[in-house]
């Protein structure tokens, strides 16, 4: 029986259910069976947790990916960061007394099921290992413990006020006026990946074999017949990424070597206190019988993560420049609705392109007015030509291509009158306005072909000059876009006649 009401029991067994939940409430009671049927669920639940845990093979990377950022933002700013890629030497367990039913729990990620390493046990196996730093490097720091009586307890101790242990760690009297925090934040330790060809956690053992002592039910006698209590463990040989990052102090006068930043001296201390708590004291439980061990595979400081940082931020200000000229460009293809047609006129270099953009499209009257249309088209000829000599000789298409070229060349401007003909009076002033240079919007003005073009064009009539508001009166009178009975719509005639009024004045 699993006390749980039957609506959860479902949603749990789901494949993809949460593997942490999983563990906490799939746990089956039988008070006949005892503790055979306690060592059974345990079998049982590491079997679920492997499996819910193999169909979520991207999860470790979502983590860690998240922790990088953290990383690589701090250095970035100016901070100080480190990244630790540990081994298993021997399996690992956590929270074996964590109130689990079977009486032998394990520490999971509660939302994603994952073994981890909370960030506070990785501070403190890290300030122990300090604490053999010191005394490994400054033997004078360690003395006797005294107990509230002054006498000797028969240990030895650090003090708390060490230097090493405050600039790192911080006070352990929070309460006191001149408390400090320490400068090392770190982050919860993961498995730096899922196995690809076998399960996580494996089911270990132990052998109490003074039960009845431990229950205080009899004296330490070798007695008893051992009952195996099952447990669960990572894998050895299972890589877990441990991070952490210096958030410096403000500067005090006092204890100025506690509240300077962190420099190369601090990142050699910091990788030799990670050496010692990897090799000789062990992450979580069981470490008095070699539980928890680790190899330090690979390490990453600042500069890799700084180096990171800056390729990125790279990579965004190139993405943001390309989206802005793309926005200028789609812009500048509104105003000149020609200029895509000639970006597409200079990549064809096949006869079918040719035919189908320029030879077989009467659309393209207006095109060739404006400037460099018309070479842009005998380039593409010419390209045409190139990629396929024989095939362009063969058929004959210099002919339809010169044809083609003596109908839509550009007409030639008047010449200037010599002393023998008739003199043109002096253009009026509305004659001068016209001949003007045009500008770009009065050309697309000219090439729109009907009203439809015009509309699609979003012309804004309020910011119009006097000769292409002309231009745009004399296009709407074409189109019968004139009057109350127009077949557009009539407002853009009144307001364009508003606008003629106003540079009339």
């Amino acid at each position: 029986m699993i006390p749980i009401p039957a609506t959860q029991r479902r949603l749990l067994e789901q494949d993809s259910g949460n593997a942490a939940l999983y563990f906490a409430r799939m746990t089956p009671y039988d008070d006949v069976r005892g503790v055979k049927a306690k060592q059974d669920a345990i079998a049982r639940l590491g079997d679920q947790i492997n499996a819910r845990l193999k169909r979520q093979p991207a999860m470790p990377a979502a983590i860690h990916s998240r922790q990088s950022e953290i990383l690589k933002t701090a250095a970035f700013q100016g901070g100080t960061v480190w990244e630790f890629r540990a081994q298993l030497r021997s399996p690992f367990v956590s929270g074996l007394a964590s109130g689990h039913p079977t009486e032998t729990g394990f520490i999971l990620d509660r939302n994603t099921g994952l073994p981890c390493i909370p960030a506070s046990a990785v501070k403190g196996v890290l300030r122990l290992a300090c604490g053999l730093h010191i005394a490994d490097k400054e033997p004078d720091s360690v003395q006797k413990q005294l107990d509230k009586q002054n006498q000797w307890t028969g240990q030895w101790e650090i003090p708390d006020t060490h230097p090493f242990f405050r600039r790192y760690f911080g006070d352990t009297d929070s309460g006191k006026k001149d408390a400090v925090r320490g400068q090392l934040c770190f982050l919860d330790a993961f498995p730096a990946a899922l196995p690809t060809g076998g399960d996580l956690f494996k089911v270990d053992i132990m052998n109490p074999h003074l039960g009845k002592y431990y229950a205080s039910e009899q004296g330490p006698l070798e007695t008893e017949s051992p009952i195996p209590v099952k447990f669960l463990a990572v894998k050895e040989g299972t890589e877990f990424v441990f991070r952490c990052l210096a958030l410096p102090l403000p500067q005090r006068d006092t204890d100025a070597d506690i509240f300077r930043p962190f420099d190369g001296e601090d990142d050699s201390i910091l990788q030799a206190l990670f050496a010692i708590a990897c090799s000789k004291l062990g992450f979580g439980g069981k470490t008095a019988v070699g539980y928890g061990r680790f190899t330090v595979d690979e390490t990453r400081n600042t500069a890799v993560f700084r180096e990171l940082a800056e390729q990125e931020a790279a990579q965004r200000r190139q993405q943001a420049a390309a989206e802005a000229e793309l926005k200028r460009q789609e812009e500048d293809d509104r105003l000149h609705p020609w200029k895509p047609w000639m970006r597409e006129l200079e990549q064809i270099d096949t006869w079918e392109a040719l035919l189908n953009l320029v030879l077989k499209n009467e659309g393209i009257v207006d095109r060739l007015q404006h400037d460099g249309a018309f070479q842009a088209v005998q380039d593409a000829f010419k390209r045409v030509r190139e990629a396929a000599p024989t095939a362009w000789k063969k058929k004959d298409r210099d002919k339809i291509c010169s044809q083609w070229l003596a109908k839509h060349a550009p007409q030639p401007q008047d010449s200037v009158p010599t002393d023998k003909t008739e003199r043109i009076p002096e253009p009026s002033k509305a004659d001068a306005e016209e001949a003007k240079p045009q500008s770009e919007l009065e050309k697309l003005i000219r090439a729109f072909n009907d009203y439809g073009a015009y509309k699609n064009a979003n012309v804004e009539i309020a910011a119009l000059t006097l000769p292409e508001a002309l231009v745009l009166e004399e296009r709407l009178k074409k189109w019968d876009c004139n009057d109350k009975k127009a077949k557009g719509e009539p407002k853009h005639w009144q307001v364009l006649q508003k606008r003629l009024r106003e540079l009339r004045k």
